[in-house]
């Protein structure tokens, strides 16, 4: 990984280990000056830039329709996978997801973010009824609680969700590797590609900066160009 370092008024590149090549830098030129090699110490003008994000990787249109036709066959597990693609939630966010926050009137799910930012996702009618199907009962339907839960009634774990998907990605001949991430960018690039605005993305996915949501269209890049065609048609008509 590439790092831009400065020196007072130099400035060069260096290739750095991401996880210890700042401090060891740092205790180098420490080492050097405390032994007289350099007249000044360095370290405290060493600036490390932040790493920059890659694209990141996603699924296509074939094989999340794989991903989903293969979990059907568990319905607990195929409505989570649906979940994390139809609403781009975070792993934590998922597993936080209540019962009670789920509006039907409205459509919308209380999602609790980073920083207990709380946001609201439309979902589909379709959704709603496995939503409705998951938390039937023989008595009835559970009306509170986690909607996911495990057998015993325990929430579920970031390494079961994990695993889990890795396992359906496995069974649909995916060779990419799958976690709940992937879903969550798979959600954002395909909602870019179906024409979804970047600042409405940015809204459902609770990110802060722009610049976040922004990353997905350098993969969403044809769609954009359709757009751009819709809208030259819609100028000369």
């Amino acid at each position: 990984m590439c790092y831009r370092i400065k020196f007072s008024n130099v400035d060069f590149m260096r290739f750095f280990d991401p996880g210890c090549g700042s401090w060891v830098t740092r205790l180098f030129l420490q080492f050097l000056y405390k032994k007289g090699y350099i007249y000044q110490n360095l370290a405290k003008n060493l600036f490390f830039a932040k790493r920059i994000k890659g694209v990141p990787n996603y699924l296509t249109k074939e094989e999340m329709k794989k991903l989903l036709q293969v979990s059907q066959d568990n319905f607990f597990h195929h409505v989570i996978i649906h979940t994390f693609y139809e609403l781009g939630l975070r792993l934590s966010e998922l597993i936080n997801l209540k019962i009670e926050d789920i509006d039907s009137s409205s459509m919308r799910i209380r999602a609790l973010g980073k920083g207990q930012k709380v946001r609201y996702i439309p979902f589909s009618q379709q959704l709603l009824e496995k939503f409705r199907k998951l938390v039937k009962t023989q008595n009835g339907y559970r009306k509170q609680g986690y909607l996911f839960v495990l057998p015993d009634g325990s929430p579920l774990g970031p390494s079961y969700l994990q695993q889990m998907i890795r396992n359906y990605a496995q069974k649909a001949g995916i060779g990419k590797k799958i976690s709940p991430k992937i879903l969550r960018h798979t959600h954002a690039t395909h909602s870019l590609e179906a024409g979804i605005d970047v600042f409405t993305l940015q809204k459902n996915l609770g990110h802060q900066d722009l610049s976040s949501t922004l990353i997905y269209t350098h993969i969403a890049d044809s769609s954009f160009s359709q757009s751009h065609q819709k809208l030259l048609v819609y100028i000369r008509s």
